[in-house]
């Protein structure tokens, strides 16, 4: 049910009770006595449901303004994110993709949006067992490491990338990744 249509049925139930009042006043077959008692009651009854819906809805209010905050919080975060040169991935412990920004589309040379989903594991040339046990371990002891990885994106030649890897209190995986070549013109600056 709505906070609208609880507050008009509110309404609607506090109009009534005072139609009923009136009504006993001119009734003389009415005990008065009993018939005000229980009309007082009622009146209470709806005035603390009123209350209450009141307090709803202004949580409701409240909940509204928090999560448009925190939506607009993570729309800023997100195209931070996204726009960062280097290629950067959150992922679950079993290498699932959960986001990647920009520059890791283009490493792999697959869209955003058919990247998240797929699992990391995938783009990894050699030792994918081992690549498995590294990050399942990492993401359940928590920490980080570094990780020389031979990684071959869609329709590309394989390359190498260092991975800078950290767990979060969740269990998701923070990626950072380095292609060798990239750092090599780095240092030379």
């Amino acid at each position: 049910m709505s906070s609208e249509v609880f507050s008009l049925q509110l309404v609607t139930a506090i109009r009534r009770a005072a139609t009923l009042r009136e009504r006993a006043n001119v009734d003389p077959h009415v005990k008065p006595q009993l018939f005000e008692r229980a009309l007082r009651d009622l009146e209470q009854s709806l005035d603390e449901l009123r209350l209450m819906q009141e307090q709803t809805q202004a949580q409701v209010d409240r909940m509204e303004a928090l999560r448009a905050e925190l939506m607009a919080e993570r729309d800023k975060y997100w195209r931070l994110f996204n726009v960062l040169p280097d290629p950067c991935l959150l992922t679950a412990g079993d290498s699932a993709i959960l986001e990647a920004n920009r520059a890791a589309s283009d490493l792999f040379n697959v869209s955003q949006r058919f990247l998240v989903g797929k699992v990391l594991s995938v783009f990894v040339c050699e030792e994918r067992n081992r690549f498995l046990r590294y990050i399942e371990s990492l993401a359940r002891d928590g920490g980080s490491l570094d990780l020389n990885l031979r990684l071959r994106p869609r329709e590309r030649a394989p390359l190498d990338v260092v991975a800078r890897v950290s767990a979060d209190s969740d269990s998701t995986l923070r990626w950072l990744l380095h292609p060798h070549e990239q750092r090599e013109v780095a240092a030379a600056n």
